[in-house]
C-alpha cells in the first residue's frame, strides 16, 4: 500500500504541516500546505477544499449542507469546511 492511499488529510499551520493517516497517526511537516499541493497536483485524490485542508478524496465520505455552509465529512468522522468556490469542484468529481 502506498503513502497516497495511506493519508487521509494534510492541514495548514503556519508555515507547518499536520498529515492525518488513516491509522489516526499525525506527522507534523515543516513544509507548507502549498509545497503539499504542488506535490499533489495530478493526483485525483488529492483536493484543497480550503485555505487550510488538502484532503484525500478517497476518504470522503459525504457532502453536507449545514446553515448556508458546506462540509466535507471523511470516513474517519472529520468534518471540514469547504470554501464556496470548492465546492462545484469538489461535486464534480465526486458526484455529490
Amino acid at each position: 500500500m502506498s503513502l497516497n492511499e495511506e493519508i487521509i488529510s494534510l492541514e495548514a499551520d503556519i508555515n507547518y504541516t499536520t498529515i492525518l493517516f488513516k491509522d489516526g497517526s499525525t506527522f507534523y511537516s515543516s513544509y507548507t500546505l502549498g509545497f503539499f499541493e504542488k506535490k499533489y497536483i495530478n493526483n485525483p485524490n488529492f483536493l484543497r477544499i480550503n485555505r487550510s485542508i488538502i484532503i484525500n478524496t478517497h476518504f470522503l465520505n459525504e457532502i453536507n449542507d449545514d446553515n448556508g455552509k458546506t462540509y466535507a465529512q471523511l470516513l474517519n468522522g472529520t468534518r471540514y469546511k469547504i470554501a464556496r468556490r470548492r465546492r462545484i469542484v469538489i461535486s464534480e468529481i465526486k458526484g455529490f
